[in-house]
Parts: structure tokens; sequence; C-alpha cells
């Protein structure tokens, strides 16, 4: 039996990390400023795609995307091995280079994948596994009126 058929609600751990720092005021640090984030054809879509937004709420980072599919398409590791670059992550790619921003994924095969599309395609775009973009800030959350928050 799967958790969701005993119904036994779930969350993805990136959601869960988030809403632990809300929790806690803390904040979020990125390695760039924007980002263009990928979640590949396999994850819950919209379930990836809201926590890297909140993610990038908390570490005041701007999430840059155009289109819904351009984000969640095959990233070509069919079958946990690279196949070669898909048409969907050449165009990511090319988007991402275009946007001057580096991609974030929450899938460590996605972030292999589309590393081997950017090098064979020779597109200078740094790729990222979520843990490696984003990490707890080093300094306390602040409060609205600009008060460090302990």
């Amino acid at each position: 039996y799967s958790l969701q058929e005993v119904e036994i609600e779930t969350v993805p751990v990136w959601q869960a990390l988030v809403e632990h720092a809300r929790r806690e005021g803390l904040k979020l640090e990125a390695a760039a400023p924007r980002f263009v984030p990928y979640v590949g054809c396999l994850t819950d879509r919209e379930t990836a795609l809201a926590s890297l937004a909140d993610a990038a709420e908390l570490a005041g980072a701007e999430i840059v995307t155009a289109y819904p599919g351009l984000h969640a398409g095959c990233c070509g590791a069919l079958g946990a091995m690279f196949r070669g670059p898909t048409e969907a992550v050449l165009k990511l790619i090319d988007f991402a280079a275009r946007s001057e921003a580096p991609i974030v994924t929450p899938c460590l095969l996605c972030r292999d994948s589309v590393r081997s599309a950017a090098r064979s395609a020779k597109k200078k775009v740094h790729v990222h596994f979520w843990p490696e973009f984003f990490q707890a800030a080093t300094s306390a959350a602040t409060t609205a009126d600009g008060e460090i928050d302990d």
C-alpha cells in the first residue's frame, strides 16, 4: 500500500523544509539572485514549483518562468539513465541562457541530465540541485519593522 492509499498525508521534503523555516522565522540564502525552476516530468509538478517559489520568497530570490510546460518536460533520463538531451530540456536551457539565470531542480537525476544536456549543447548554464542552491541563512530573520528576531 502507498501512504496515500492508507490516507497518510505526505509533504515533499523541500516543502517541509520551507514550512519549517517559516515556522522558525528563518530565512534562506540563494546561490544567485534569480533562477529558472525545473521540476521534471515525474514529480508532482504543481507542488514542486510551489515549493521552489516558496523557497525563492524566503531567500529573496526571483523565480524566472515562461510557460508551465517548459519547466516540467522530460530531462532525458528514461529508465534512470541519460539518453541524450530532449527538445524540452534544450528549450529550457536556451531560456535559462537568455534569462542569464541558473536552473534549479528538486531532482538529482534531473540535475545530472540537464547538466549533461547543457554540456552537449555547449551552453554555459549552471544547473543546481535544490539544496545546492538554497541554504539556511547565516543571519537571523528580521521582522517587518527591521528588528532582528532571534
